[in-house]
């Protein structure tokens, strides 16, 4: 298999659940030309710190590995190398295969139910928003759209 995934779904199927597997979200990479990183260089980063089964998915940034580190070991480690290696930064994101399954299974909305035209968006936070942050974003719920907030992960619903 290629270091490489194509499917969205494929980033959970790939491993068993009894392995530990992250899902490492790198923020501003590949957009409009900058900060620009070849995935198979992403990729060589990644396993030269020791990280195991490296996938990348499209020219996201996004990445699903093993590893028996903890997260917030791995993500200075991640954000410190590609430092190193490419001279700009970015912040990473890990969540588990488990904590992505659960924000997945835990959408408030009826995600089945979706008319054409509707669509349901997933966010994910760096940090869990304070009170003040959390009210601004509600602020911008309207008829047509809406949002709800849980923990590190804001769900977007867009109707027509």
């Amino acid at each position: 298999m290629s270091g490489k995934i194509d499917s969205i779904d494929k980033f959970i199927l790939l491993w068993g659940d009894n392995m530990t597997l992250y899902i490492a979200l790198l923020r501003g990479i590949n957009v409009g030309g900058h900060k620009v990183i070849k995935m198979a260089d992403l990729k060589r980063v990644f396993e030269s710190i020791g990280l195991k089964q490296v996938k990348t998915y499209i020219q996201s940034g996004n990445i699903v590995f093993e590893s028996e580190e903890g997260i917030n070991f791995l993500k200075d480690r991640i954000q410190s190398e590609i430092k190193k290696e490419f001279d700009f930064d970015v912040p990473v994101m890990l969540r588990t295969h488990d904590e992505f399954i659960n924000i997945i299974k835990q959408c408030p909305y009826e995600v089945h139910l979706l008319l054409e035209g509707e669509s349901v968006h997933v966010a994910f936070l760096a940090n869990v928003l304070s009170e003040e942050e959390s009210s601004q974003l509600l602020t911008f719920k309207s008829e047509l759209e809406d949002c709800y907030i849980d923990e590190k992960v804001v769900y977007l619903f867009f109707q027509k």
